[in-house]
């Protein structure tokens, strides 16, 4: 019975909601999906001649649809607030971004020693 209940536990834990946005913990899996991701959607991103979130929404469901089964996971990452956040992100470094603090930037990958910024979905 204890069994039951620490599973229980840790699958609620597992599902915590921090600032209404469920918490991934950064595999090697989900971070080379990411990579994978970002990296195919990145040069339909920088083309854009009119830049908007949907443009960074469009790409990465592009890529998603290409790759629906590989990438599974880490699509059904993405959410409005992480669009809205990846959106952000790249507008502040005026579309002159690189993959791999991208996937840091939305949690996807643990955090390099070097990355100061903060992450924050409000």
């Amino acid at each position: 019975m204890m069994f039951l209940w620490i599973n229980l536990l840790s699958l609620f834990a597992a599902n915590v909601v921090f600032a209404g946005h469920p918490v991934i913990e950064a595999s090697t899996k989900r971070c080379l999906d990411c990579y994978k991701l970002l990296s195919e959607a990145k040069s339909a991103i920088q083309e854009a001649t009119v830049f908007t979130e949907e443009v960074v929404e469009s790409a990465v469901k592009a890529v998603c649809g290409r790759f629906p089964y590989l990438l599974e996971e880490v699509c059904d990452f993405f959410e409005k607030k992480v669009f809205e956040a990846l959106f952000k992100w790249i507008e502040e470094k005026e579309r002159k971004w690189d993959v791999e603090n991208g996937c840091e930037h939305i949690r996807l990958c643990p955090r390099s020693k070097t990355t100061k910024q903060h992450f924050n979905f409000s």
